[in-house]
């Protein structure tokens, strides 16, 4: 059998698992994102002559990776400010923003010293650790997050999970541009100040602004247009598609963080008209997509695994997984949520359930397009093998968790 007609028939198999295994393990303590790595090791470590694109964790073509991570990642933000019903009091706020301002730099803060002193880092690297580490993941989390709109499944859990992911993957690009500001300069003091006004400052400011005024524009274009056009003609999923990509492509170009823009746009859309049938839709049209590149990346999750073999798992990455999935996260957390009106047993839910995955792959591979750090090796593995035991732990207990929380 022939590269491509294996591939294609893999792809078809995936494509159709996606619709039809979660519902049948809906029940079971079984993450399909596992299932789909385990095939996708098994599939590129057949002795078959695969493209050269492969292994997409290296450099040269490490712009796939780095594209269809970023591609998936704007979708789900997008997407899930669109679910959340929830208007943004302080009450609703308090638990997805202490663990975004409190929890996300403390753990950052305790990476990079594990990387320095632990693992003896160098700084940019040790920092490019925390960085790429800290954001929880807006993909893979999707069954611990809010419902479809109107769905009225929105527990303060969900709720506070959902805020915190889609604002933390915008807020950890500056911890990004921090480890590339200070690898390659000669005064790192000075790169720093610049780094706080531009990177930490301007784009932080830009990315907010931006999705205000772009979920604004685009959310009233979209009535205006459905209003005019018969139900039968009208092309919601592709407007909706085109309002994500404008969101993040246009803050960007004005020097924001798109991801974040791409958040606030979908919640501030989804303020409008809301109890208009066409949020459910966009929903659903989003979820569809995000699950044809979701198939595809944890397959290549797959292979980077099985090309990188070496470098992870070994007791070393283990440990430091371990370290931030069962320790530093939990009980930084919990500690960051003192005070709030969340009950404890919810609080030590939202500690515990920091699922790691796709946004943590995509921050890695900008970063080693753009420079190059010393003992980058030793991140890949630590990051690879963070992701793969975070979908193994938190996709076994997250069910049962949040069914015992009701």
């Amino acid at each position: 059998m022939e590269l491509n007609i294996l591939l294609l028939l893999v792809f078809g198999i995936a494509f159709l698992g996606m619709v039809s295994l979660p519902p049948l393990l809906k029940k079971l303590p079984v993450s399909v994102p596992l299932i789909y790595i385990i095939v996708g090791i098994g599939i590129f470590l057949l002795p078959f002559d695969y493209p050269e694109f492969l292994p997409v964790s290296q450099p040269k073509h490490g712009l796939l990776l780095e594209y269809l991570t970023e591609l998936i990642v704007i979708i789900s933000l997008f997407a899930a400010g669109v679910r959340m019903d929830r208007d943004l009091s302080r009450e609703n706020l308090s638990g997805g923003l202490r663990l975004v301002l409190l929890t996300m730099p403390l753990s950052m803060i305790a990476l990079a010293l594990i990387g320095v002193y632990g693992l003896a880092l160098s700084i940019p690297t040790a920092i490019l650790l925390g960085a790429v580490l800290i954001p929880t993941d807006p993909v893979l989390a999707g069954h611990i997050q809010v419902g479809p709109p109107g769905s009225r499944d929105e527990s303060e859990v969900r709720h506070s999970l959902t805020l915190e992911a889609g604002l933390n993957d915008g807020l950890a690009f500056p911890f990004v541009y921090l480890a590339l500001a200070v690898v390659a300069v000669d005064e790192p003091w000075a790169a720093v100040a610049e780094w706080a006004l531009w990177d930490l400052g301007y784009k932080v400011i830009v990315g907010g602004a931006m999705g205000l005024l772009l979920g604004y524009l685009l959310s009233r274009l979209f009535f205006l247009i459905a209003s005019k056009t018969p139900d039968v003609e009208f092309r919601g999923g592709i407007y909706v598609i085109s309002a994500v990509l404008l969101s993040y492509a246009v803050t960007e170009v004005v020097g924001g963080y798109g991801f974040l823009a791409a958040f606030v746009a979908g919640y501030v859309g989804r303020r409008f008209n809301k109890a208009s049938k066409h949020h459910l839709r966009t929903s659903i049209y989003l979820e569809q997509i995000e699950q044809v590149i979701l198939t595809l990346l944890l397959l290549l999750l797959g292979e980077l695994v099985a090309s990188n073999m070496d470098a992870i798992f070994q007791p070393v990455c283990i440990v430091v997984a371990l370290a931030l999935l069962l320790v530093i996260r939990p009980l930084l957390g919990r500690l960051s949520l003192i005070g709030t009106h969340i009950k404890n047993s919810e609080k030590w839910a939202l500690s515990f359930l920091g699922v790691r995955g796709i946004g943590s792959l995509y921050y890695l591979a900008y970063a080693h397009n753009r420079a190059d750090f010393e003992g980058i090796e030793w991140v890949w593995g630590i990051v690879i093998t963070t992701v793969v035991l975070s979908i193994l732990i938190h996709g076994i207990t997250a069910k049962p968790l949040l069914r015992w929380l009701g």
